[in-house]
Parts: structure tokens; C-alpha cells; sequence
């Protein structure tokens, strides 16, 4: 007797007995009644069940064979194979409740709103580390007045609403970004490039992405092995993540009273943030990129990170006066810039917030030159007949103070 007869029968009777027992009015002997009904009574057999597919870790050991594969059969070389992905990241956040890096008194007088402070950033690198590069910036304002006359800045930044990226900004860095990169750093070579990226929803499939240029061959990692194959995922954005956010911890704790904590934090504009944001995509080491990469190319270094462990954060982070975080607390926040990119949540549009002409009040030789010099930036952008060396010059003057700062810190 076929399941489906069987299930009418079952179905018929179970009717029965509700009315013979004067059940419920509203009873159906539905089909979901009638699963659970089987399952509970263990009816069916094995026959009915069905097959189990693979694991993850199948699916991902299946993905990692045939990728190397292809990489081998088309002579591609480590360097001509990158990976990129999407992250966000909240750039004024501190493990201080995850809400901002004043105290909760001071934040009931404060007009900050820390939650709106989300950026989203495309990352990309190669396997070997030779090639990262720069970084996509997206805000929630196209054009900040932070970015009034700079002639350069060390990443790439550009405006969208809610910060999200969509079919069309992923088509924008494909294009503009990844290709013309590809073309300064390889050359017109006819040898090809392969580009990973993330199973995104309503992104380009990767036919799409192919169709436009021979130059590069395009994956798109299935739901299945993202996470588990992805190098970005894998320790990449987590390293970079570490770095922007221990930095700009010790840069806003520079000075050791909560009343210059929240100047220093109102002072902290977008500029200075992508300033931070490339300084600390540099210091990700090529070690880095390689164990990310491990899972599909075992030849990578074992080398531990420098920033990898969340005891450091949390040391780090319990020298600053006026705080005491729990481990629970980092943790939370270095996951937190993800789990709100992943959601993705629909912010109304809010003005930009007014900046501070206050600027770093000094404290000490490092704190003193810092000072001056966002001071003289805050100024120098007020300057139409400023160029693209000038403010190359200034970023890597930048560079030069933030390190000090680092070098003789307490944090």
C-alpha cells in the first residue's frame, strides 16, 4: 500500500476518534499532524526517509579540490589569485558597553549618537600578500565636509545610503577599483586573474561578472563553504578589524581624563577615520593573509598574529582610567560591526554631525605634535589650490605622529 493511501487512512481516522471523543471543534488531521504522528511513532521505515547530504566540511574539502585544480590546470600563479568581501565597522565604538567611548553619565548630556557612526569597507588581497588593495570606504553622506578640497586620501571613499553596498557599488569597485588595479600591478599580461567573492543576495552572479572582462575569472563561494573556505573570514577582515580598533583606542585614550576622551572622540572625523582604516590595513602582515588561506593552500606560515587574541584587547582596554571591561564585553565588540552589516539596519538618512575646531589638547610631546598637525589639516582643507602631493604628504606625516603616539603610550 503506497505512504500516500496509508496517509488518507491515518488522516480519516484520526477525524474519527476527535469526533468519537468529542475533541476539539477546530481539530484538522493535517499533514503536518500526520509527520509528526509518524515520526513520533517511528512509521515508514527507512525507505521513507531521506538521504542525508553532505556536510559542510565535505562540501568545503569538494570546493578546495576543485579550486586547486583549476588553479594548477591554468598555470595561474598565488599572486594573480585574490579574495575580497564586504564588512562593516563601527568606527566610534568602544568595548565600553558597545555604545560609545564616554561614560554613561556623560553620554545622557552628549548629543553623540554612536550607533549611526557604521561605515562599510570592501576588503581585497591576494594569496601572497603582495597586492592589497586599497580599501573601499562607504559612509553614510557622499560628501563629508572632513573631505572639503583633499586632493587625496589613502583609500576610497564614497557615499550610500545606510552604508549598504549594492548591485550597483559592487559593480562600481569590479570595475573601477579591482580592475584598474589589476591592470597597474600585472600589467596588460593576457594571464588570467581569479577573484573569490561572497554569495551575496541580488549582487552580480558570476557570469555577469565574467562577461565583462576575460582578463579575470570570477567564483562566487556557494552559502555552504563561505565561512569556512572564505580567506577573508578566515582571519583577514579579523586581524584588520583588531588593528583599527586597538589603535583607535589608544588614540582616543591618549589622554588619561574622560573629559578629554569625549573632546578627542567629537575631533575624530571621517578623514582621520580612513586615515586609520589604511594605516591599519598595512599592518596586516603577509603571515596574516597567508594562514587565511591555509584551507586551501596548506603551505601557509603557523606565525601567530600580532593582534589575534581578545586577553590583549582586554588588557589594553583595562589600563584605560575610569574602566573595567569584561572579556564577555571585547567580545562583543569586536563582533559587533558584522552582526549590524549583516542586518543591515534601516537607519533614517541624519545630518553630519558638526565637527570640532577644538582639536587634540595636549598633553604630552606626541599628543602635542598630533595636536597641531589635525589642527593644521582642519585648516589646510579650507585650501581650493591644495594638490594630490600635498596631501600625500600630510597622510604620511599622519602616519608618522599616530606612531608616535603608539610608540610612547601607556595603553
Amino acid at each position: 500500500m503506497g505512504d500516500h493511501v496509508t496517509g488518507r487512512m491515518l488522516q480519516q481516522k484520526a477525524l474519527e476518534l476527535n469526533n468519537m471523543l468529542d475533541g476539539s471543534k477546530t481539530f484538522k488531521a493535517t499533514s503536518g499532524f500526520l509527520s509528526k504522528f509518524k515520526k513520533r511513532h517511528n512509521i515508514g521505515g527507512t525507505h521513507n526517509r531521506k538521504k542525508k547530504g553532505p556536510s559542510d566540511q565535505e562540501i568545503n574539502d569538494q570546493f578546495c579540490q576543485e579550486f586547486s585544480k583549476y588553479i594548477t590546470t591554468n598555470d595561474i600563479p598565488l599572486d594573480n589569485v585574490y579574495n575580497a568581501d564586504a564588512t562593516g565597522l563601527f568606527w566610534k565604538m568602544s568595548p565600553n558597553n558597545q555604545k560609545t567611548l564616554i561614560t554613561n553619565d556623560e553620554l545622557e548630556a552628549s548629543e553623540i549618537q554612536p550607533f549611526k557612526d557604521r561605515i562599510t569597507l570592501i576588503l581585497c588581497t591576494n594569496v601572497t600578500g603582495s597586492h592589497k588593495l586599497p580599501i573601499l570606504v562607504v559612509g553614510k553622506i557622499s560628501k563629508p565636509r572632513c573631505f572639503t578640497n583633499v586632493q587625496s586620501c589613502p583609500v576610497i571613499y564614497t557615499g550610500q545610503k545606510n552604508a549598504c553596498i549594492d548591485r550597483e557599488l559592487m559593480l562600481y569597485w569590479y570595475q573601477e577599483v579591482f580592475m584598474q588595479e589589476i591592470e597597474r600591478v600585472h600589467g596588460p599580461s593576457l594571464q588570467q586573474c581569479v577573484l573569490l567573492l561572497n554569495n551575496m543576495q541580488d549582487h552580480p552572479s558570476a557570469e555577469y561578472y565574467n562577461s565583462i572582462s576575460q582578463r579575470c575569472h570570477v567564483m562566487i563561494l556557494s552559502p555552504n563553504v563561505d565561512t569556512l573556505v572564505q580567506p577573508m573570514s578566515n582571519g583577514i577582515i579579523a586581524n584588520f578589524k583588531k588593528m583599527y580598533k586597538i589603535n583607535f583606542i589608544r588614540l582616543i585614550f591618549a589622554k588619561n581624563t574622560p573629559e578629554h576622551h569625549q573632546k578627542l572622540l567629537k575631533s575624530f572625523d571621517l578623514l582621520q577615520c580612513c586615515y586609520l582604516v589604511n594605516n591599519s590595513w598595512d599592518k596586516v602582515t603577509i603571515n596574516d593573509i597567508k594562514n587565511a588561506w591555509k584551507n586551501i593552500f596548506p603551505f601557509c606560515s603557523e606565525t601567530e598574529s600580532q593582534c589575534n587574541k581578545s586577553s590583549q584587547f582586554l588588557d589594553i582596554v583595562n589600563r584605560i582610567p575610569t574602566y573595567n571591561i569584561t572579556p564577555e564585553a571585547v567580545k562583543l565588540w569586536l563582533d559587533s560591526d558584522d552582526h549590524a552589516y549583516l542586518n543591515n539596519e534601516n537607519e533614517d538618512d541624519e545630518e553630519e554631525p558638526a565637527e570640532t575646531e577644538s582639536g587634540f589638547l595636549p598633553d604630552d610631546t606626541a599628543i602635542d605634535g598630533f595636536d597641531g598637525l589635525n589642527t593644521f589639516i582642519r585648516w589646510y582643507r579650507n585650501n581650493p589650490e591644495s594638490t594630490p602631493e600635498d596631501w600625500d604628504y600630510l597622510y604620511k606625516f599622519w602616519c608618522s605622529a599616530f606612531s608616535e603616539i603608539v610608540r610612547t603610550s601607556n595603553i
